[in-house]
């Protein structure tokens, strides 16, 4: 919990100074939401809340065969490890070709601007019309699944119609559908380590 008189980070008051707030870094925002968030649930005796998301249609998808697929890129593409988890997300799009990732650690997912770098940069995807945010979300590699984290997007990070929470990773696993906003993608895990 945040404590006003230990914390130095928090101001003496019971407002928070919008100056303060604006001087902290986007990491040190979502870092006070997640420990704010957490507080007010075990208050509240709240357990987390999965939002199931009724869609107006189900998106399809191409066939794609995985052996086909040639190239992977490592995300991230700084990460020194070796390769956790080789997938293929397959855009519900057919126009879109797939992409082969090596997921070394955690990886962003987004839309590139002269200020944000991502990891997976979906500018390509038509990733603004589909309402996909610069900073989305993160797909992290786990021991038994893939691990997908929504940054506080704009319009939701979901896997099989489900929502991420701040805080609250979903579960995701070969045959999946993640949703970042209203761009689909079907994830086809070749191996994981």
């Amino acid at each position: 919990m945040v404590n006003n008189k230990k914390d130095p980070r928090v101001p003496q008051t019971a407002s928070l100074d919008r100056r303060w707030l604006q001087s902290l870094s986007r990491a040190e925002l979502v870092e006070l939401l997640v420990e704010v968030t957490l507080e007010l649930r075990n208050r509240l005796g709240d357990e987390p809340r999965t939002e199931q998301v009724s869609s107006l249609h189900t998106p399809t998808f191409p066939a794609i065969d995985v052996a086909n697929i040639r190239h992977f890129a490592r995300l991230p593409e700084s990460s020194q490890g070796p390769s956790i988890w080789r997938i293929v997300l397959v855009s519900s799009n057919p126009d879109y070709p797939p992409l082969g990732l090596d997921i070394c650690d955690d990886a962003t997912f987004g839309r590139n601007t002269d200020d944000i770098s991502v990891d997976l940069d979906l500018t390509p995807y038509d990733a603004f019309k589909l309402g996909v945010s610069r900073e989305h979300s993160i797909l992290r590699p786990g021991d038994s699944s893939l691990m997908l984290f929504d940054l506080g997007s704009a319009n939701g990070t979901f896997c099989n119609g489900v929502r991420a929470r701040l805080g609250h990773p979903l579960d995701v696993h070969n045959g999946d559908v993640i949703a970042f906003g209203a761009a689909h993608f079907k994830v086809l895990v070749v191996s994981h380590a």
